[in-house]
């Protein structure tokens, strides 16, 4: 018979392994998952030199986790991200280089957030190594230059948390940019765009639409730049709009 302690340190074990295995392959994401057991099912009588097999599979975010020892399921876990995942969303930086203003701007906007979404108009991609530290996605922008159109794509699709993205910078639409976008991401959760240096979020056939506006303010006496903070949370993937100091 397998006993309380050997069952505890398969279960020990095996979340150990799980959680390495992901480290290795996300090592940036910082994911850390807390699990909640099902009462094991009688022991058969099998060799007490445990051979464990964990299989995990996903399904709508939560993730199955199965431990076998000798070809008998002794636990199952049903676990799920324990924290938020926050996502920053910037667009149309229009600089040429890094300079420090917008270091600070990015380090006060985005310090928290684990990933970074530039929606395009950057105009020079060296900005981009500000975030160095996050997961970042990005796309060129119609202002863009030579090296930066040729560096970053023109549109890019890529999931997050079991949610799949579409981003592009937006022109070339047209007036009806919803509908132009849903035909450029058909299977998109959320399109992220910029261009149209007008703040938003909304959803549109069940589409969450997030445009950041311009992280770039249009000077002293005019308005400040914006951008979006992305949260995927127990509740769903939200959006909100935000507004840079005007002093900073």
């Amino acid at each position: 018979m397998i006993g309380l302690g050997c069952i505890a340190e398969a279960r020990r074990s095996a979340e150990n392994d799980y959680r390495s295995q992901q480290a290795a392959r996300r090592p940036s994401s910082g994911r850390f998952f807390s699990a909640q057991s099902i009462r094991p099912s009688t022991a058969a009588s099998v060799n007490q030199s445990l051979q464990l097999m964990v299989s995990t599979s996903k399904i709508g975010g939560w993730i199955r986790l199965v431990i076998a020892a000798n070809q008998q399921t002794i636990y199952i876990y049903s676990m799920k991200n324990s924290r938020s995942r926050t996502i920053g969303v910037l667009s149309d930086t229009h600089l040429y280089e890094l300079d420090d203003r917008f270091s600070n701007q990015a380090v006060q906007a985005f310090s928290s957030c684990d990933a970074i979404i530039h929606a395009g108009d950057l105009t020079n991609k060296d900005i981009l190594d500000v975030f160095r530290d996050k997961q970042l996605y990005a796309v060129h922008g119609n202002m863009c230059g030579f090296k930066t159109r040729t560096s970053l794509p023109e549109s890019l699709e890529f999931t997050i948390d079991d949610y799949r993205f579409g981003l592009y910078h937006g022109d070339g639409i047209g007036y009806d940019m919803e509908t132009g976008l849903i035909s450029r991401f058909a299977e998109a959760d959320c399109i992220v765009f910029g261009h149209t240096h007008q703040p938003l979020v909304h959803k549109f056939n069940s589409v969450l639409f997030v445009n950041p506006g311009t992280f770039r303010g249009t000077g002293r006496y005019g308005s400040s730049g914006t951008y979006a903070i992305m949260t995927i949370d127990e509740r769903g993937l939200s959006a909100a709009i935000h507004t840079l100091p005007p002093d900073l």
